[in-house]
């Protein structure tokens, strides 16, 4: 239940915790080991499966994503079906997981080489402009686990992008259809409409009580109060703690004697190479012959740069003169590559070397021998695990008197606070869908609805929002759920049910409009009658920019005129009211008018349109082809 519970937990609660432990876990042993076990299956793909922990993971970062963009809004209201947006997201990392498959079926690869370039552009692994590897180590066995996970994932996400583009690429547009899109983008029609406000008829309904009432109990979900708690709690977090530990001068001497193997900079080297590929066995004799030209001709006199700049198959670093810049040996994915780079002195040229995607020339520039960083620079950095190491033990120890005092106390947390030295924060009132604050986090509004917290009033059990951050919270005020008083909605019901009537109305005076046109009726001069407002917005295209675009968007999707002829049409607007549209003429537009600026923006958008229609019609294939099970019942 608690992390830190450990070994040296001596308490009586501690023991008792541990007893409740053990019988917890005789009770639901097995439910509990599948649950937890982070390979059990969300679904399986052509035999390959997606784990529940990959299922879990893309599903949160998905959501929180959403909660991002939409600045803390609730974000229920956009997943009315939690089930299937689960399903949703399911979906996707099954047509993900058919590319890869379908990427390395195809034989799409990167070599060793490019791979290792690829990492050393990241700016997380850099050190002012150039590849740090120990901090690229560190950072990786930090937050990736190993150095060959993270470079897998690297190599299968390379392959997969390499594979949509090669399927987006397919898509072109002939010079007929470029001229076509051009002439449809740039067309223009002639159009005017009446505007039948809400206004015309609102203001002469009258509602009554009784009418407002049949309709609040009609739709009486329209007006509940969500059920909502308000809660109080107490963090203990890791940072926090750290701001109050004092650092001893002499314990940071000691922990960098301790740790100075850690701050050995390995040799680096840098380097200059020249590649020649050889991408089949075949071709190996050929490419190890063009290596030997390429040596030769720099033996005869001409520079390195200027055959690499010339030559090289490695377009990354073929402009830059073949310059790789510093590289320590674990950094060369390569491992002849790295034994030739090593065994050489600097301004030496090695022969061709061989690696597993062609033939290497390799230049040594120069080299940086290893070395031990001082004491002052790497201060700070122990002064920052100095105060964590202490902070973290500070953690644990506060931890337990946390659990053993709210547990002890289950009605208050001033016990706990006391004991501890923490302060209890307290929220506003939330739902169970969002919150403020802390509340943001939907563990903690399921513990703060959860039947112990809620309906007995007891403390929560500590709750763990990450490694280093632990919260105990007990529920402070609890609304529930209720039907929100007719009279404290009278009116909005009244506002809404008078807004219904006239919406009907505008769109009965719509259609009596243009049954009277139709008839040979002046739409101008009817709706002057009426007092209803014409606007004439003339010969417009689709990317006008007036304040009607709800208009604009169905004027351009109503049918052509016949000659001589107006096409009438209306539709209920947006925000209310009815306009009748009338479209008077098409003209499309001439692809010779259209600058070339112009012309290749609306070619280009096109495109991308068309690729993404390409590679989702190619998902759509792979899905339809494959072998899928999926277990909605671990999702």
């Amino acid at each position: 239940m608690l992390q830190f519970i450990r070994d040296r937990a001596q308490s009586w609660i501690a023991i008792i915790i541990v007893g409740m432990l053990i019988l917890a876990l005789g009770a639901f042993a097995w439910d509990s080991y599948f649950r937890a076990d982070p390979v059990v299956p969300a679904a399986f793909v052509n035999g390959e499966k997606i784990s529940a922990a990959e299922f879990q993971r893309s599903y949160q970062s998905q959501r929180a994503r959403l909660q991002e963009q939409l600045g803390g809004i609730d974000i229920s209201q956009f997943i009315p079906d939690e089930q299937k947006y689960k399903q949703d997201v399911l979906e996707q990392l099954i047509k993900e997981k058919l590319i890869e498959q379908s990427a390395i079926e195809a034989g799409y690869q990167i070599s060793d080489l490019a791979l290792g370039q690829k990492i050393r552009q990241f700016r997380d692994f850099q050190t002012d402009g150039q590849f740090d590897s120990e901090k690229y180590e560190q950072l990786l066995r930090q937050y990736f686990g190993s150095i060959g996970a993270f470079e897998d994932k690297i190599r299968r996400d390379s392959i997969v992008q390499q594979y949509r583009q090669a399927v987006m690429m397919t898509a072109w547009l002939t010079p007929q259809e470029e001229n076509y899109l051009i002439s449809k983008q740039e067309q223009q029609r002639d159009v005017g409409f009446v505007d039948i406000p809400l206004s015309s008829f609102s203001d002469t309904i009258e509602v009554s009580d009784a009418e407002a009432k049949e309709y609040y109990e009609q739709h009486t979900s329209r007006y509940m109060t969500p059920e909502k708690v308000s809660i109080e709690y107490i963090e203990l977090a890791v940072p926090d703690l750290m701001q109050d530990v004092e650092v001893d001068e002499a314990a940071l001497r000691d922990l960098y004697e301790s740790r100075k193997m850690d701050f050995v900079v390995p040799e680096e080297r840098r380097l200059r190479h020249i590649l020649v590929e050889a991408g089949t066995e075949e071709a190996e004799a050929d490419a190890l012959a063009r290596a030997e030209a390429l040596l030769a001709s720099i033996k005869g006199g001409k520079s390195f740069e200027a055959v690499a700049k010339e030559s090289s198959d490695d377009f990354g670093s073929a402009t830059q003169g073949g310059d790789l810049g510093y590289m320590g040996r674990d950094a060369m994915m390569d491992e002849a590559f790295a034994d030739a780079a090593f065994a050489l002195s600097i301004g030496d040229i090695s022969e061709p070397v061989k690696s597993s995607y062609g033939y290497h020339i390799i230049k040594l520039v120069d080299i940086k021998a290893n070395q031990t960083k001082a004491f002052e620079e790497v201060r700070a950095q122990l002064e920052d695990d100095y105060r964590k190491q202490q902070a973290e033990e500070l953690f644990y120890d506060k931890g337990e008197e946390l659990a053993n005092m709210a547990f002890e106390n289950p009605d208050s947390l001033e016990p706990a606070a006391e004991e501890t030295g923490l302060i209890i924060k307290s929220t506003s009132l939330f739902t169970r869908d969002a919150g403020p604050g802390i509340a943001t986090d939907e563990k903690v509004r399921d513990i703060a609805f959860s039947d112990d917290v809620l309906i007995a009033g007891n403390n929560s059990e500590p709750l763990e929002l990450g490694k280093e951050r632990l919260v105990v919270l007990r529920v402070k005020e609890h609304v529930e759920v209720g039907q929100r008083p007719f009279d404290s909605v009278k009116a909005a019901v009244i506002e809404t049910v008078r807004n219904e009537k006239a919406q009907q109305l505008a769109n009965m005076a719509g259609d009596e409009l243009m049954a009277q046109v139709a008839s040979g009726g002046d739409i101008e001069a009817i709706a002057k009658e009426k007092g209803w407002e014409w606007k004439a917005l003339g010969a417009i295209k689709r990317s006008a920019g007036v304040n009607d675009r709800d208009v604009v968007s169905y004027a351009f999707k109503m049918p052509h005129p016949a000659a001589d002829q107006v096409e009438y049409s209306g539709f209920s607007r947006q925000l209310g009211g009815y306009a009748v549209v009338a479209l008077y003429s098409v003209k499309d537009g001439d692809a010779e008018s259209v600058d070339e600026t112009q012309k290749q923006s609306l070619v280009q958008s096109r495109l991308r349109a068309l690729r993404i229609a390409d590679i989702i019609a190619a998902m759509d294939y792979l899905r339809d082809s494959a072998s899928v099970t999926v277990f909605p019942e671990n999702l």
